[in-house]
């Protein structure tokens, strides 16, 4: 195989699939064999070969090897491999080849077993692990499970494309027991997953949406959401949806085909009130599109009944209505209204024909007010589009001459009708009406970015029309203004991809010559715009594609030579070619950011030479190190441990360095001697080691000192967890929580809560008893919060951790990270599974009397199924603080009056987001110094 190895990644594996398809049965039986006994890089090609030969034992054989199981579950998604072994990994594996066998359950669409493994999964790994698994199951089993395992918001997006039904129905479940901001925080959080979900089950996400105008306002923006709501109108009226709909007037509404059958299919005194719901705004134009044009007019007097017509139509509505019906309308009110120069009616003025608007219209656009002559311009234009006449259009144009040299603000609000005017009123304009606008627009001092965007939007539409029409002279002269407009840096960064090659030597030619000129002078920066204006198609001008290709190499600013290697090698055709010559010229530029994403990934024989310049590599990936040949990752890997072990070198390249090391006894070495934030780099990266030579050494510095080292240590002691069963991992846990230091204790806590494995509150329960440390005991606190409704332990812990005689304090602000859910599961940080509706509730029990009366504080407890409602709530002493963690809500006084009586509560938040976030106090606490003090209070 050694003849393989010289060949980059992409080439190397191509011959391996070849030579592999050639070899006959017996040869590459021989081959397997002597592959599959040598190191993990052989034993790798020996599994490339076997999933290109189909050799199904083998990958059978692989998904029980921890070295090879990444690649093997990758070939799982596409090759028949039995379920057993993808059922041993799930029932006996590690959370993380759990993990990984759920997304090839899912991937390769094994539903059938997933449905199986589902009650399996729920008993031993708990409902993380079942929500994870979710989207690999079928629609029928996701609606058993989604109430009683809950979802993070990912699982939820994949659920609800497979399925919308479950999904829906989840989110009803959710949002019916959150009220007021909770509520809203639930939706902002959501926003997206409303959006996918209403194209599938519009009326629960409007039925959601419909009490909530502030929210609707902000999510019915967004066209797939406010389209597909839309789809059943039938069902909005017959409940009150208008606070849903008068948020969907504001902006233009692309309304489904779906939506508008069922929108034609409506009476006309349904579709009325739809209407009159709408918000004054292009969304009641784009409901009366949907109807048949011979019964707009008596929707519109429908909706607008007597005198309110002429009072709150909108132009857009009457644009609708037939021309006979508009005109008599359009007259109606100018001849009933108060101004003839109020924005109303220039709008309304707009809507007659363009002979008879013309003139007040331009007279308007004489005005001193800016604002006035930004509406007159605007309307006109608009007026002369929709008339369909090349010669009304051609004219307006011609006395918007005015626009283009007028304040930003009224040039962009001319331009934006023209740039959606249709290819048949582009192609009429003279040529000298587009220069013009083109000249005024590059020439102004005010123009912004999208004034720009509108202009070249209008010279591409009548580019692709003369194109499409073989104008020669046109195309000539339009792509000369292009070339204009695009040289300006306020333009848009890109030609469209048809004009890339038919306008791009034309624009070359004409700047080519202010392009070589501040190149002779090392000046840049409009060669690489230029070139930026072409993407992927640079070669189309020859020139500029050799200066860009000289820039990258001779220019003495690293930062020009990137831009320049970056434009050069963007046609996917020539990038490995251009980056070979690119690093032969100079290995330097090899690690540039875009460079070295090629090197490393595909042009894998060039890191030879960036290892010979002796400079450290940029930060890669680690599964992209699994391109390289062994040779090469040894060369790299024993730079960069003399660079982590050197006192030379900066700490920030020390660290990187250490990223690079994947010998578990370097990484050792280098954590025992280096400064510490080297050594925590060094512990990070032993996390992915082989558990078993790094977990000693991870638990050895996690119960050294405090500090960078010991938490870190912890974190990838997590990491390290992730590829353990359950139960070893306690075991791992158990000695950091009884003898870690502050920190890594802390840390240790936090890891059992969001790992969840299996005798977590056993370790939780006996660190709560065994700690010393107040610090300690609020993490161990705030883990065991996580597990409320899970054991009957928890209760009366989490009880006595607020409890006077400790202080809120202690609990609330020191304990900033609170439990959470398995993030593959947890729908938001800080939520949790409870157990399933028919689990009886859990009381908690009351915290010890701490008044001199003995009175005992008086305790409520509240079951709610599906996703942990349960938030503890605490009404405490003056001494509360406005932090409160995820899962404790703030304290309020139960009564009125001031008292020191400590309750606990239980109440469903149904919030979204109440990790760690600022609260103010609900109530104004009573200065502690005051003498109107209860009698009792403490001092």
């Amino acid at each position: 195989m050694d003849q393989f190895e010289s060949l980059p990644f992409p080439g190397r594996m191509r011959a391996l699939s070849e030579h592999a398809l050639a070899l006959s049965e017996s040869e590459y039986t021989a081959v397997s064999r002597a592959l599959d006994v040598g190191g993990d890089h052989t034993r790798h090609i020996a599994l490339h070969l076997a999933v290109v030969r189909r050799d199904l034992d083998f990958v059978e054989r692989a998904l029980a090897d921890p070295a090879l199981r990444p690649r093997a579950m990758a070939a799982a998604v596409r090759l028949p491999i039995p379920d057993s072994p993808l059922v041993e990994l799930v029932v006996r594996g590690a959370p993380r080849d759990r993990v990984a066998v759920y997304g090839v359950l899912r991937r390769s669409r094994r539903r059938a077993l997933a449905d199986e493994l589902i009650a399996e999964v729920h008993r031993r790994h708990g409902p993380g692990d079942a929500a994870a698994l979710l989207p690999a199951c079928s629609p029928e089993v996701v609606a058993r499970w989604l109430p009683e395992v809950g979802a993070g918001v990912g699982v939820l997006h994949r659920l609800a494309r497979t399925a919308p039904a479950a999904v829906a129905e989840y989110v009803a479940a959710e949002t019916a027991a959150c009220d007021g901001q909770e509520l809203s925080r639930w939706l902002r959080r959501h926003r997206n997953l409303l959006a996918l979900l209403a194209t599938e089950e519009p009326l629960v996400v409007a039925r959601v949406l419909r009490d909530q105008p502030r929210l609707c306002s902000m999510l019915t923006r967004d066209p797939r959401l406010a389209g597909a709501l839309l789809s059943e109108p039938a069902e909005l009226l017959r409940w009150d949806g208008r606070t849903l709909l008068r948020s969907l007037g504001y902006d233009g509404i692309t309304l489904p085909a779906v939506a508008q059958r069922a929108i034609a299919a409506l009476s006309v005194d349904q579709v009325a009130n739809l209407l009159s719901w709408f918000g004054r705004g292009p969304g009641r134009a784009s409901l009366l599109r949907a109807l048949p044009v011979q019964v707009r007019r008596q929707v519109v007097e429908l909706a607008h009944p007597g005198e309110r017509l002429n009072a709150t139509i909108t132009a857009g509505e009457l644009r609708e209505l037939p021309a006979s019906d508009r005109i008599e309308l359009a007259r109606r009110i100018l001849a009933e209204g108060s101004s003839e120069r109020s924005w109303r009616h220039l709008e309304i003025t707009g809507v007659l024909p363009y002979d008879e608007a013309a003139a007040p219209l331009l007279e308007a656009t004489s005005s001193h007010r800016y604002q006035e002559r930004r509406v007159a311009w605007a309307t006109l234009l608009t007026c002369a589009v929709a008339e369909h006449d090349p010669h009304a259009f051609t004219d307006a144009l011609s006395a918007a001459k005015r626009a283009w040299h007028d304040q930003d603000v009224v040039r962009a609000a001319a331009l934006r009708p023209v740039a959606d005017a249709p290819a048949q009123l582009l192609s009429a304009v003279p040529l000298e009406v587009v220069r013009e606008a083109v000249v005024a627009t590059v020439e102004s001092r005010d123009a912004t970015r999208e004034t720009f965007a509108l202009a070249s939007r209008w010279l591409a539409r009548s580019l692709t029309s003369a194109l499409a029409r073989g104008l020669a002279q046109r195309v000539t002269t339009l792509q000369g203004l292009a070339a204009r407009l695009h040289a300006d840096p306020r333009s848009p960064g890109r030609f469209s991809a048809q004009h890339q090659v038919t306008a791009g030597p034309q624009l070359w030619a004409e700047l080519r010559e202010r392009v070589l000129h501040d190149a002779r002078s090392s000046r840049y920066s409009v060669a690489l715009r230029v070139a930026g204006l072409f993407g992927t198609n640079l070669a189309s001008a020859p020139e500029l594609d050799r200066l860009i290709g000289e820039i990258a190499r001779t220019a003495p600013n690293p930062a020009d030579a990137a831009a320049a290697a970056r434009r050069w090698i963007a046609d996917p055709a020539t990038r490995d070619q251009r980056v070979g010559e690119l690093v032969a010229h100079d290995p330097a530029l090899g690690r540039a950011d875009v460079l070295w994403q090629v090197v490393s990934t595909r042009r894998t024989d060039l890191l030879d030479r960036l290892l010979e310049t002796g400079e450290p590599l940029p930060a890669v990936p680690p599964v992209r190190r699994g391109r390289w040949t062994p040779t090469q990752s040894a060369a790299v890997e024993a730079h960069a441990a003399a660079v982590a072990h050197g006192a030379e070198a900066g700490l920030r390249e020390r660290e990187s360095a250490a990223a690079f090391v994947t010998e578990p006894n370097t990484l050792t070495s280098i954590a025992d001697t280096a400064p510490q934030p080297v050594a925590a780099a060094a512990l990070i990266a032993l996390g992915s080691a082989d558990p078993e030579q790094a977990l000693p050494v991870l638990l050895r510095h996690a119960g050294g000192p405090a500090g960078p080292v010991a938490r870190a240590a912890v974190r990838a002691l997590g990491k390290a967890l992730d590829s353990l069963p359950d139960g070893l991992a306690v075991e791992r846990l158990r000695p950091v929580l009884a003898n870690g230091s502050v920190g890594a204790a802390k840390e240790a806590a936090r890891l059992l809560v969001d790992r969840r494995p299996a005798g977590a509150v056993d370790e939780l329960a006996d660190a709560w008893a065994a700690a010393r440390h107040d610090d300690v005991r609020a993490a161990v606190a705030a883990a065991l919060v996580g597990f409320l409704g899970e054991d009957d332990r928890v209760p009366a812990l989490v009880a006595e951790a607020i409890a006077p005689p400790r202080a809120c304090a202690t609990w609330c602000s020191r304990c900033r990270r609170a439990a959470s859910h398995p993030v593959s599961a947890r729908p938001w940080p800080g939520f949790w599974p409870t157990s399933s509706p028919a689990t009886p509730t859990c009381p908690l029990p009351s915290p010890p009397p701490t008044q001199p009366g003995g009175s005992t504080p008086r305790t409520r407890s509240t079951n709610f199924p599906g996703w942990s409602r349960q938030l503890l709530r605490r009404s405490c002493s003056r001494r509360c603080p406005r932090w409160s963690p995820t899962g404790i809500g703030h304290c309020r006084p139960w009564s009125t009056g001031w008292s020191p009586t400590s309750r606990l509560v239980i109440q469903p938040p149904g919030t979204a987001s109440r990790n760690w976030r600022r609260t103010k106090p609900t109530r104004r606490f009573p200065n502690p110094t005051s003498s109107a003090r209860p009698p009792g209070a403490e001092p």
